[in-house]
């Protein structure tokens, strides 16, 4: 059984059901459906009805630069990203509400950013400030 987000379609769980427990019921946003799926690769599409399982595609954001000065005042820009999505810049959740991201850096260093998004496969880049 796989448990999802009946909003986002994020799939959230893969759950073996034995016919002798008793029946799961998911909380309050969950839905459950049968199917097997890869959730790193997968996503239920809720606009369907019923809903199906759907490929996860790559996101097709670019960064406008993969070297910057660390001056706090050079940008590298990511777009176009989903409306909304999150990415995790060095660890800290940074939500996106206008199709592109903008990063500087005062210090010198590797930067690392991931982007997560229930539609779109995972992706992980770097970014260095000199």
């Amino acid at each position: 059984m796989i448990e999802y987000d009946t909003v986002t379609g994020e799939i959230l769980a893969i759950r073996t059901m034995r016919k002798r427990r008793a029946e799961y019921v998911p909380g309050p946003g969950r839905a459950m459906m049968n199917g097997i799926t890869d959730m790193r690769r997968q996503y239920v599409d809720v606009s369907s009805s019923p809903p199906v399982l759907a490929d996860k595609t790559p996101v097709g954001a670019t960064w406008s630069a993969r070297v910057i000065a660390a001056d706090g005042v050079e940008e590298a820009v990511l777009s176009p990203l989903p409306i909304p999505c999150e990415l995790i810049v060095d660890g800290d959740p940074v939500t996106v509400t206008d199709g592109s991201f903008e990063f500087s850096a005062n210090a010198e260093g590797t930067y690392g950013v991931q982007f997560n998004h229930p539609h779109h496969l995972r992706e992980v880049w770097e970014i260095e400030a000199t």
